[in-house]
């Protein structure tokens, strides 16, 4: 659902603090029936069915929940998760398929790999790991299974088969 702009205040169970959430234009419901909310302070949050508000990195922490990999590798994904997405808005946000999620922010887009729990990241540009327009938009997966990028300002995209790249179409 796309929610009008607005301020909500929810009660946190765990800290039994009051806190406030300014947030842009975008709210989206997973199937598992969770809520992402693009945030000004925390930059994607996510609420459970069970209505804890929680941030990017409890979500990660149970994305990888039965993912085995070296401590060196989950602190580095820590890290791009920080530097990429952290206190930024979220533009769209994609669940495909396969079960990874996409995230388009302001300036990137960042995939999190379900198999792995591994985080690439996508900046603008014609190399590896990027997508050809300056700034992200929205992000789909069509009936057969293709990943398409439609930018706010540049030109739309479609990932390629080794999901390294997104290819101006």
């Amino acid at each position: 659902p796309v929610l009008e702009r607005f301020v909500w205040k929810f009660n946190d169970e765990v800290s039994k603090k009051n806190s406030k959430v300014d947030s842009y234009n975008f709210a989206s419901v997973d199937r598992n029936g969770n809520y992402w909310l693009s945030t000004r302070l925390d930059g994607v949050s996510m609420i459970p069915k069970n209505k804890a508000f929680h941030d990017i990195f409890w979500f990660y922490e149970r994305f990888i929940k039965d993912t085995e990999m070296p401590l060196s590798r989950y602190m580095e994904n820590l890290r791009r998760i920080e530097e990429t997405m952290y206190q930024l808005p979220v533009r769209d946000i994609l669940e495909e398929a396969g079960g990874d999620l996409w995230i388009c922010t302001d300036s990137k887009v960042v995939r999190f790999i379900k198999n792995s729990g591994d985080v690439q990241i996508f900046n603008p540009g014609t190399g590896a790991f990027t997508f050809p327009a300056k700034s992200p938009g929205d992000i789909i997966e069509d009936g057969k299974g293709t990943i398409w990028f439609l930018p706010f300002e540049g030109e739309p995209g479609r990932l390629n088969a080794s999901k390294t790249k997104f290819d101006p179409f």
